[in-house]
């Protein structure tokens, strides 16, 4: 857990982020969940403590949903969409070749919906601009979330200290 903590804070400053987009918890999902679990926390309360970065929690029906289509998306999907964004050299692209893992395409995906949320609020694109499917996570709203993505706050230091 703390290499993993160290080699983020270590990207931040490097970097020195504005927005930090970080993928929230499956709370479905049983498999080392308390693990995961601290390992975000450690990272989330790291990230808005030191230089107050905001920090976009992003569901992972959100995150599979904006690189396929599909919030019920498998890993294979999400990393096929992510790799199929980029502009990568065919032999990368290959199914064959794994060269882009799971994670690395989720931080990808992350990566995009921090970026496009950004222009959206600075006006550069329009919601109507976007694809179907990157819209409809922009503006969805579940039980869980009953704020759609755009009217949610961001977690900050300002918001941990309320």
């Amino acid at each position: 857990l703390r290499e993993v903590v160290t080699v983020a804070l270590a990207l931040r400053d490097l970097q020195h982020p504005l927005t930090v987009a970080v993928e929230d918890y499956a709370y479905g999902k049983a498999q080392g969940a308390h693990q995961i679990g601290e390992a975000q926390g450690l990272l989330r309360c790291e990230l808005v403590q030191h230089d107050n970065v905001r920090v976009r929690l992003l569901d992972p029906a959100s995150v599979k949903l904006f690189a396929t289509g599909n919030g019920n998306a498998d890993k294979d999907s999400v990393r096929a969409a992510a790799v199929e964004s980029l502009p990568l050299p065919p032999r990368w692209q290959s199914d064959k070749c794994k060269t882009v893992r799971e994670d690395m395409a989720d931080a990808l995906v992350l990566a995009r919906m921090a970026w496009t949320e950004a222009q959206v609020r600075l006006g550069a694109v329009g919601l109507d601009e976007l694809d179907a499917n990157e819209r409809r996570v922009f503006l969805r709203v579940t039980r869980a979330f009953p704020d759609n993505l755009l009217a949610r706050p961001f977690a900050t230091r300002e918001a941990l200290d309320e």
